[in-house]
């Protein structure tokens, strides 16, 4: 086993995500949309001193499949806004 390594540089065309150095405790992935599609898919973690946050956005559907159980622990508040219609079965 040999290990892999990848990565990108930016560059005039390809620039950070943020603005740097006032978002230096980002670490960002995020995704552009097919030519055309105009969105974009994130995932971010902030490491700021008392501001930590995992964010994720999806341009579009968010699927999650979970094969066994799953536990959500929330220690302070909880918002939840659905814009349309909301499901449960």
């Amino acid at each position: 086993d040999q290990p892999l390594v990848t990565g990108c540089l930016y560059h005039k065309e390809h620039q950070v995500p943020y603005d740097l150095p006032a978002n230096k405790t980002r670490t960002v992935f995020k995704t552009l949309s097919s030519p055309g599609g105009g969105g974009y898919n994130e995932l971010r973690i902030e490491d700021r001193k008392g501001a930590e946050q995992i964010y994720l956005h999806a341009q579009r559907d968010w699927d999650e499949n979970i094969e066994h159980d799953q536990k959500i622990r929330v220690g302070h508040e909880r918002h939840d806004t659905v814009e349309a219609n909301s499901y449960s079965e």
